[in-house]
């Protein structure tokens, strides 16, 4: 492979964007943090773990996509106009609190499935994110848990307001509270 050629598989880039690493027996290296944004939009797909092209097993995306200070994870689920709030927790048994919650809070019959979309924002980008499923939980949560304090030194944030803790706070807020749609039988019951 010449020099030329050398860049990340997914941006394009070379060094000069970070450095690349070889991560699975594919021949194309790639930048270890964009790889954990593919992996994070992949949630609840075999590419979330696997390379799509070699299968080979990929190293966890989270520690490349944590950035601040993690804090307790709440999910805004909105339901036929209704808006609840709600405290979850990582792993499998996180997952099946929340799903006996959602069922408990909407009087759902533990035989009717249901299906799930996350919206939430990828920590450190802030790009927007829907994650499809129950399977993509763990994904919504790590980015419900996850903020950054904003920098003097600009951000996103208007000089006027970068000092202002009440301001900082109700934007935190906003991103924090991933919004989960519900869908399913109860759904079109309602239709």
């Amino acid at each position: 492979m010449d020099q030329d050629s050398d860049c990340c598989w997914i941006c394009l880039c070379g060094e000069e964007a970070g450095e690349l690493a070889s991560v699975c027996s594919c021949p194309r290296r790639v930048h270890e943090k964009c790889l954990a944004r593919w992996q994070l939009h992949s949630a609840g797909r075999s590419e979330e773990k696997t390379c799509r092209f070699c299968g080979t097993v990929l190293q966890d995306w989270k520690p490349h996509m944590s950035s601040g200070a993690k804090v307790a994870p709440y999910m805004r689920v909105s339901f036929n106009g209704k808006t609840h709030k709600v405290q979850v927790k990582p792993g499998e048994e996180g997952a099946k609190e929340f799903e006996q919650q959602i069922r408990n809070m909407l009087a759902l019959p533990e035989d009717q499935e249901f299906d799930v979309i996350f919206h939430c924002r990828a920590p450190g980008t802030g790009d927007k994110l829907q994650l499809q499923g129950l399977c993509a939980f763990d994904a919504a949560v790590h980015c419900a848990s996850m903020t950054t304090w904003p920098t003097s030194a600009g951000g996103s944030h208007s000089s006027k307001h970068a000092g202002s803790k009440a301001h900082w706070l109700r934007g935190l807020l906003q991103r924090l509270l991933s919004r989960v749609d519900l869908m399913g039988a109860a759904g079109l019951q309602s239709a």
